[in-house]
C-alpha cells in the first residue's frame, strides 16, 4: 500500500470515529435563559446547523459574557461553519486568557486549517503538544494540515501517531 493509501485509511478511520471534536468544556450556568440559550447551541452545533448555533451560543454570552465554554463553543461553530476567521479570533483570546488549555490551541489550528493557513495551523497544534504530548487530536491536525501542504510523509506519521495514542 502507497503512502497515499495509507493516509487515505487512516483519514477515512478519523472521519468516522469523529477525531475532532466538540469542546470539551462545560458551563456551569445560573440563570436558566443562559443554560436554554447554551443547550439549545449544543444541539444545533451536534445537527451541524453551525450558524444558528452561533445565535444561540452568542445569546448565552449576552448573559453571561466572560463565560469562557459559550466562548469556546461560538468559536468551534464559527471554525466548522462559515467564518472561522471569527473563529480564530474568539480563541486568540481564549489562549490569552488561559494560556495552558490544548483545547484552544488544537481549535485555533482547526481555524487556521479552514483558512488555509497550515503553517499556523501546524505550530497551533505543536503547542498543544507541549502542553499535552498525548493530545491525539493535534496529531490529527498536523496530519490534516500537512496533506494539504501535499507532505504525505509528514501526514502519515502524524495519523499513525494518533492511532497510537
Amino acid at each position: 500500500m502507497n503512502i497515499l493509501s495509507k493516509i487515505a485509511t487512516i483519514s477515512l478511520g478519523f472521519l468516522l470515529f469523529g477525531c475532532a471534536v466538540a469542546p470539551q468544556n462545560r458551563p456551569s450556568p445560573q440563570v436558566p435563559q443562559q443554560q436554554s440559550a447554551f443547550d439549545r447551541g449544543v444541539s444545533l452545533y451536534n445537527q451541524e446547523n453551525y450558524k444558528e448555533a452561533s445565535v444561540a451560543f452568542k445569546e448565552a454570552l449576552t448573559i453571561s459574557p466572560s463565560n469562557a465554554a459559550y466562548s469556546s463553543w461560538l468559536g468551534a461553530s464559527y471554525c466548522r461553519g462559515d467564518n472561522p476567521t471569527l473563529g480564530i479570533d474568539i480563541f486568540t483570546r481564549l489562549i490569552n486568557a488561559s494560556p495552558n488549555d490544548p483545547n484552544n490551541f488544537d481549535w485555533l489550528g482547526h481555524c487556521y486549517n479552514a483558512v488555509k493557513k497550515y503553517d499556523d495551523a501546524i505550530v497551533a497544534a505543536k503547542r498543544a503538544l507541549q502542553l499535552n504530548p498525548n493530545y491525539a487530536n493535534a496529531y490529527y491536525l498536523m496530519g490534516l494540515s500537512y496533506t494539504q501542504k501535499h507532505q504525505p510523509a509528514e501526514a502519515y506519521d502524524m495519523f499513525r501517531q494518533t492511532l497510537t495514542l
